[in-house]
């Protein structure tokens, strides 16, 4: 059984979560969507995000997530 976690306050964690829960899946976006709070377009944004940083890096990290998506 797969888990996910992140502490208070890591929006790059939680968003990794999130994304990772559609691309294992696990849920569709807009269960997740649903189930994070945030708009089915949140979801896609991250995703996008995700696949930009998978796809010029090799991988994704928390940094170039949070780069992708616009968090400080």
């Amino acid at each position: 059984m797969a888990a996910w976690c992140w502490e208070p306050g890591d929006v790059a964690g939680r968003r990794l979560a999130a994304v990772q829960l559609v691309e294992v899946g696990a849920a569709f976006p807009g269960e997740v969507a649903g189930a994070f709070g945030v708009t089915y377009e949140a979801v896609r944004l991250w995703r996008q995000a995700y696949s930009a940083g998978c796809r010029s890096a090799g991988g994704t990290s928390g940094r170039s997530l949070d780069d992708a998506v616009g968090v400080a």
